[in-house]
C-alpha cells in the first residue's frame, strides 16, 4: 500500500544516489533498460509492446517523474527533446540511450536558470496582503520564462506561508496568537521564515547540480528504468543490490538499531516508510508505514523540528547520535498526533515480533495487531509471522479467550506464503483461491497444513490501509464464514510479485526487478484486484475518501475473470444482518464515531478542494488552517478517551518477563493504554459479545 513515490527529482533522487560511490560497471544504461523490458515483458500478467505507443508512454511519464509539479520545465525545453518521444523503444531496442544525456544537462540548466531567480527574492519581503493563485498541479508546463518565473514566486510564497504559519502556531489549541492576525507583525517573522526557506529550496537545488557528473546522470538514468518499470503497474520496480545491501546493513543483527527507515515526499515532509520486524519501533504497536515525522529528540532532551529539514540531515544526526533512546513525535494518517519513545537493541532471531493481549469486556479475547507479513525463509526456526501469531494463540488459549481480534489495519501486506499460513491456522483444510499469470493455467492455493490452531470466534479488523497479503488473509477467512471482517473497504491490491535479476548469468548479480506476474483470486474465485475486501459490518473510516485504491493508481493491472471454478465448503455463516443492526446502533450514540464521520466529511470536501487553484492572502490562507484545525480537534473525543473502554492483560505467560524489564515494561504500559482506549477495538469486542450470545 504505503509504495514509494515518484517525487520531485530534486527532492528524492539526488538525496539517495550522492550518499552512493559510483557502481563500475560494464553494463550501460542502454543494456540494463533491454534487459529490464526483456525480463519485465517475460514475467508480467501484463506485458507491452516495445513500440511508438511504448516510447510516448515511457517518454511522457519520464518528464512527469522529472518535474511532476511542472515548475522546472517549460515548453520550450520540450521541444529540443520531442524527436525522443517516439523512438525511445528504438533506443532501447540498440542498447544505446541518446536521450538521458541531453534532457539531463536541460535540467541543470533550468535548475541554474531558478536558483538565480531565487537569489533575486532573497532579499525581498513578500506581501501577505496581496491574493495569488495556487495550484497544487499544473495541467502543463509553463510555456516560457516568464511564466515559469511566476509560477515558482507563488510556489515560493506558499512555502513561506506554509511555515511561518506552522512556526507561529500555539500547537496547545491549534490556533495562531491574535497578535500575528495582522500581516504588520509578521515582519521580523516573515524575514527569517523567508530566509529558512530560500536557503532549502537552493539546497536541494545545489545537491543536483553540484553534484559529480557521473552520479548526476546516474540518478537520471536510474529514474529512466523506474519509469519503465512502473509505466508496466504501480508494483513493478527497478532496484540495484547496493540499494538492498545499503537496507539491510542499516537494520544488521550486528548493530543496535530503532528499527525504521524514513523516506521524504514531495511536500518536503518525512516518513516512515518501513519496519523491521522484530525491531523497537514494529514491537512498539504504535508506529505505521506512512506516518509522518514531526520531531524528534535524544536523551540530551534538545528537540529536532523536521520542518525544513532535509533527509540527508535526519538521517546522518540519527546515525551519529549515540543515545540509546530516541523520542518521536509522529502524526499518523488519521491526523493523531502521538509520542512514542524507542531504545536501540540487537534485532535477532529470537526477538519477539508478535504479541498478543488480553482483553476483558464480559470475558476474556484475544488481540493480536499484525503490522505486515514477515518471513524468513532462510531460517531453520519458522520464524515467520504465521508462526509467531500461532504461538501467541496458544499463550492466549491458556487464558481461556472466548473471542479474538486480528487487528490488520494499516498491514500493507508482504509474504502471500505467509498469509496462506496465518489462514491455515483458522482453517482445517482447504483452497485458498488462485493466482493466474499472463500464460498458462491458474495456479490453485491450497492450505499448506491440515489442522487449525483456533476455531472460535473472531473479528479481523481493516481498513483502506490494509493491503495484498492482508486482503488474502482477510477475503478467505470471509469467503470461510471463519471471521466477521469489520472495518471499511480495503485497498483493493490483487496482484503478487517476484524479484527477478537482470544479469542473471552474472555471478553476482547486481540489477533486480520486481515484476507484478499474477492477478490473485479470492476462494469464491472472485477477483481480488480493485474489489478489495469488503467488510462484513462497516465502520466509519476517515480514509475512506482521502486515501486513493488501487484503482486509481496510473497503470494498474486491470482485473479480470477467472479460468475455472473454485470448490470450497464453507462453515455455517454468522447472522450478519443482526450483528450489524446492533452495531449500528451503537455507532449512531457514539460521540467517537460521530466525531469521525464529521472529519471525513470535511476532508473529502478539503482534498477535493485543493485540486483547484486556491487564491489565497495571509489571512484567508489562515482561516483555511484555522478550520482544518478546529475540526482535526473534533478527533480528540476519539483520541483523548478519559477512562479505558475495557481492561487490557498481557498473557500470563509472559507476566515474569515484563517484570524484569523496566524500559519494556514502560512501553507495556503506553501500548496497553492506547489499546484500552481504540473505539474500534471496543467495537469488535462487542460485535465478539454479541455472537457469543
Amino acid at each position: 500500500m504505503w509504495r514509494t513515490i515518484f517525487t520531485a527529482f530534486f527532492l528524492l533522487a539526488f538525496l539517495k544516489n550522492n550518499l552512493a560511490q559510483k557502481v563500475q560497471t560494464e553494463f550501460s544504461v542502454g543494456i540494463k533498460a533491454g534487459l529490464l523490458v526483456e525480463v519485465i515483458n517475460k514475467h508480467h500478467c501484463q506485458p507491452k509492446i516495445l513500440n511508438d505507443e511504448f516510447s510516448k508512454l515511457l517518454f511522457d511519464n519520464y518528464i512527469l517523474n522529472i518535474d511532476p509539479d511542472k515548475d522546472i520545465l517549460t515548453n520550450g525545453d520540450l521541444k529540443q527533446i520531442i524527436n525522443h518521444r517516439v523512438n525511445l523503444d528504438e533506443q532501447i531496442k540498440s542498447k544505446n540511450i541518446v536521450f538521458i544525456p541531453k534532457i539531463s544537462q536541460i535540467i541543470k540548466l533550468r535548475l541554474l536558470f531558478i536558483d538565480s531567480l531565487l537569489v533575486s527574492l532573497s532579499e525581498k519581503p513578500i506581501n501577505l496582503n496581496n491574493t495569488f493563485s495556487v495550484n497544487s498541479q499544473y495541467d502543463s508546463l509553463a510555456n516560457d520564462n516568464n511564466e515559469l518565473r511566476v509560477r515558482i514566486q507563488r510556489k515560493l510564497k506558499y512555502r513561506i506561508f506554509n511555515q511561518l504559519y506552522l512556526k507561529i502556531l500555539d500547537t496547545s489549541n491549534y490556533t495562531i496568537p491574535k497578535h500575528y492576525e495582522d500581516p504588520q507583525n509578521l515582519v521580523l517573522e516573515e524575514k527569517k521564515v523567508r530566509k529558512l526557506v530560500l536557503e532549502k529550496y537552493r539546497k536541494e537545488i545545489s545537491r543536483i547540480v553540484q553534484s559529480p557528473v557521473d552520479v548526476f546522470l546516474k540518478n537520471y538514468e536510474d529514474l529512466f528504468l523506474q519509469t519503465i518499470a512502473q509505466i508496466y503497474d504501480p508494483h513493478t520496480e527497478y532496484f540495484e543490490n547496493e540499494e538492498v545491501k545499503s537496507f539491510f546493513n542499516s537494520i544488521s543483527p550486528e548493530n543496535e538499531v530503532f528499527g525504521f527507515s524514513l523516506d521524504e515526499n514531495k511536500k518536503g515532509e518525512i516518513l516512515i516508510t518501513g519496519l523491521f520486524p522484530g525491531g523497537p519501533a514494529w514491537k512498539s504497536g504504535l508506529i505505521n508505514e506512512g506516518d509522518l515525522l514531526m520531531s524528534f529528540s535524544f536523551e540530551d532532551g534538545k528537540i529536532i523540528n523536521t520542518l525544513g529539514e532535509d533527509l540527508e540531515e535526519i538521517e546522518l544526526i540519527m546515525q551519529e547520535n549515540k543515545g540509546k533512546i530516541i523520542n518521536l513525535t509522529l502524526r499518523k494518517s488519521s491526523k493523531e498526533i502521538v509520542s512514542v519513545s524507542l531504545r536501540k537493541e540487537l534485532v535477532l532471531q529470537e526477538n519477539e515480533t508478535v504479541r498478543g493481549f488480553i482483553l476483558n469486556k464480559n470475558g476474556n479475547f484475544g488481540y493480536i495487531n499484525l503490522p505486515s507479513f514477515y518471513s524468513d525463509e532462510e531460517s531453520d526456526n519458522a520464524s515467520g509471522c504465521s508462526n509467531d501469531v500461532a504461538k501467541e494463540l496458544i499463550k492466549m488459549q491458556a487464558d481461556g479467550i472466548k473471542g479474538l481480534i486480528l487487528d490488520l489495519r494499516f498491514n500493507g501486506g508482504g509474504s502471500v506464503k505467509e498469509a496462506l499460513d496465518l489462514a491455515g491456522i483458522f482453517i482445517d483444510q482447504g483452497v485458498f483461491g488462485a493466482a493466474k499469470p499472463y500464460k498458462g493455467k491458474s495456479l490453485l492455493m491450497k492450505d499448506p497444513n491440515r489442522g487449525s490452531v483456533y476455531d472460535g470466534p473472531m473479528v479481523v479488523l481493516v481498513n483502506k490501509g490494509s493491503a495484498s497479503a492482508s486482503e488474502i488473509l482477510a477475503a478467505i477467512l470471509q469467503d470461510y464464514n471463519r471471521a466477521i471482517i469489520v472495518g471499511s473497504a480495503t485497498y483493493g491490491k490483487g496482484v503478487a510479485q517476484s524479484i527477478y535479476a537482470l544479469d542473471s548469468n552474472s555471478q553476482e548479480p547486481r540489477f533486480y526487478t520486481k515484476v507484478t506476474h499474477s492477478r490473485i483470486y479470492r476462494p469464491s474465485g472472485n477477483s481480488l484486484q480493485h474489489a478489495g475486501v469488503l467488510p462484513d459490518i462497516a465502520l466509519p473510516s476517515i480514509l475512506k475518501n482521502i486515501v486513493e485504491s488501487e484503482k486509481n493508481e496510473a497503470f494498474s493491472v486491470l482485473p479480470e475473470p477467472l479460468d475455472r471454478n473454485l470448490n470450497i465448503l464453507p462453515g455455517n455463516k454468522p447472522d450478519i444482518l443482526t450483528l450489524s443492526k446492533k452495531s449500528k446502533t451503537r455507532i449512531e450514540n457514539s460521540p467517537g464515531f460521530k466525531a469521525i464521520e464529521k472529519v471525513s466529511s470535511f476532508l473529502t470536501k478539503y482534498s477535493e478542494n485543493e485540486k483547484n487553484a486556491l487564491e489565497l492572502n495571509w489571512n484567508s490562507f489562515c482561516n483555511i488552517q484555522n478550520d482544518e484545525n478546529k475540526n482535526f480537534q473534533d478527533l480528540k473525543s476519539v483520541y483523548n478517551v478519559n477512562e479505558p473502554l475495557f481492561k487490557v492483560n498481557i498473557p500470563s505467560h509472559d507476566k515474569s518477563r515484563i517484570q524484569m524489564d523496566e524500559f519494556w515494561n514502560a512501553l507495556n504500559e503506553r501500548l496497553t493504554k492506547q489499546i484500552s482506549k481504540d473505539i474500534y477495538i471496543n467495537e469488535s469486542l462487542e460485535i465478539l459479545n454479541n455472537l457469543n450470545e
